[in-house]
C-alpha cells in the first residue's frame, strides 16, 4: 500500500524499475492477504497512464488478473477491483471486442444493488467519444438495446445511448419512440437516480434530431423540479445539482429559470468541492436569459464560493 502511491514518480525516474513494479503486482495478486491484493490493484490503477504510452510496462494477463476479483466476497477488493479496472479501461489498454464482450457477458453476476459498477465499466469505453472505436464497443450497444424494456435499469440504459447518440445519432433514430416514453415513465414514477439520465437523453434528442422532438416534455421537466425539491426526494445535494445543470441545457430555459434561479440562490452556501462545476455550468447557462439585478445577485454568490474555497 506504501508503495502504490509514489509509484508513478519511482518510476519516471527510475526505469528499471518498471520489472520490479511488475513483479509486485503479481506477488501481490497471488497472495490471500486482502491488503495485499488492494494494493495490487490501487498500483496498477495509479500506473494506468504509464500503460496507456507504453502498454510494455502493464503486467501480464492484466486483465484476467484484475477482472478475476470484480465479485469478490470482500467489498473493499470489489470496489478497487472496479475502480482499477475503469481506469485500465480509460487508459486503452483493453480495447478489444473480446475484452468487452467478457464484461458485458458478466452482467448476471452482478447484484441488483451492484448494477451500476457494471454501467461504470461499460461508460468507461466511451469516454473518449472521438476515438472510439465502433466495432469494439458494439457489444455495449447491443446489451443495451436487448435491456432497454428493464425499467430498473433503464436511467444506465439511456445513459448509454447518450453516449452513442454523441458518436452518431444513427444509434439513437429508431429508438426515439422507446427512449422517450421511457423518460416520460421515470418522471411519472418519481425515479429520482434517473432523472439526471433522463434529462440527458432529453438533451441528447433534441441536439440530433430537433427541438421539436422533445416539446411536448416540457411539463415532465416542471414535474422533475417539483420533484426535487420536494420533502420526498431521496437525492444528495451533489445529485440535485446535477439534475438542475443537466435541465438548463435543454430549450425550455425561458420556463424554468425562475426555478432553476430560486434554487441557485438558495443553495449556492453549501456548494462544494464536486458541486462547483455543475453548479457554475447551470448558472452560465441560465446567463443569457438574467436581467442586470440577478446577474449581479449571481456573480456576488458565485464570489462568495471561490473565496470559500480559496480560504479552504
Amino acid at each position: 500500500m506504501f508503495f502504490a502511491p509514489i509509484s508513478n514518480s519511482f518510476i519516471d525516474n527510475e526505469p528499471e524499475s518498471i520489472q520490479f513494479a511488475i513483479s509486485l503486482f503479481d506477488s501481490c495478486m497471488k497472495s490471500d492477504n486482502q491488503f495485499d491484493i488492494m494494493a495490487g490493484l490501487f498500483l496498477v490503477e495509479r500506473q494506468s497512464q504509464k500503460y496507456s504510452s507504453n502498454p510494455n510496462y502493464s503486467p501480464s494477463q492484466i486483465f484476467e488478473k484484475v477482472s478475476s476479483h470484480l465479485f469478490d466476497e470482500n467489498s473493499m477488493i470489489k470496489y478497487r477491483s472496479h475502480k482499477a479496472m475503469r481506469r485500465l479501461i480509460q487508459s486503452g489498454l483493453f480495447e478489444t471486442k473480446e475484452k468487452v464482450a467478457q464484461l458485458v457477458d458478466q452482467y448476471p453476476q452482478y447484484k441488483d444493488d451492484e448494477k451500476n459498477l457494471f454501467f461504470k465499466l461499460m461508460s468507461s469505453f466511451l469516454e473518449e467519444l472521438e476515438s472510439v472505436n465502433l466495432e469494439t464497443v458494439q457489444p455495449i450497444f447491443e446489451f443495451c438495446l436487448s435491456n432497454i424494456s428493464q425499467f430498473d435499469i433503464i436511467g444506465y440504459i439511456l445513459s448509454i445511448f447518450t453516449s452513442f447518440a454523441a458518436i452518431s445519432p444513427d444509434f439513437i433514430k429508431d429508438l426515439q419512440k422507446a427512449i422517450l416514453l421511457n423518460v416520460h415513465q421515470i418522471v411519472l414514477q418519481k425515479k429520482f437516480h434517473f432523472f439526471k439520465d433522463a434529462t440527458e437523453a432529453l438533451f441528447a434528442i433534441s441536439q440530433c434530431f430537433g427541438q421539436e422532438k422533445i416539446g411536448i416534455f416540457e411539463k415532465d421537466i416542471h414535474l422533475i423540479i417539483e420533484s426535487i425539491a420536494s420533502e420526498d426526494c431521496t437525492l444528495p445535494f451533489n445529485k440535485i445539482v446535477e439534475v438542475y445543470q443537466s435541465i438548463s441545457t435543454l430549450p425550455f430555459i425561458s420556463s424554468t429559470k425562475g426555478n432553476i434561479l430560486t434554487f441557485l440562490e438558495n443553495s449556492y452556501e453549501k456548494v462544494t468541492g464536486n458541486t462547483i462545476y455543475p453548479f457554475c455550468t447551470t448558472c452560465i447557462s441560465l446567463s443569457t436569459e438574467l436581467n442586470a439585478e440577478e446577474t449581479e445577485s449571481l456573480i456576488k454568490k458565485l464570489t462568495e464560493i471561490g473565496m470559500k474555497e480559496e480560504d479552504e
